[in-house]
């Protein structure tokens, strides 16, 4: 069994994570993975990683800093995907 590798996400990434959102029943096509994508890695208060074993990406998640209403300062919201 591989090990798996955690990393930040890159653009050649967008075809591996399209096909991760569909198959968790959000059809996205490579081109607006690479669009969404494209946006999300140019804005610092995201995160997104993958997991990647044996060459191959084989999961991703996401986070998202922001402004809360019930707290002071920056909050963290969580998107996980496997």
């Amino acid at each position: 069994m591989g090990e798996v590798k955690i990393r930040e996400a890159a653009e050649g990434d967008v075809g591996a994570l399209a096909a991760l959102m569909t198959e968790l029943d959000y059809p996205t096509s490579a081109e607006e993975m690479g669009r969404r994508l494209t946006g999300i890695l140019a804005d610092p208060s995201y995160l997104t990683l993958v997991a990647e074993k044996e060459g191959r990406v084989v999961g991703m998640a996401g986070v998202h800093l922001e402004s809360t209403y019930d707290a002071p300062g920056l909050g963290v919201a969580r998107q996980g995907f496997v």
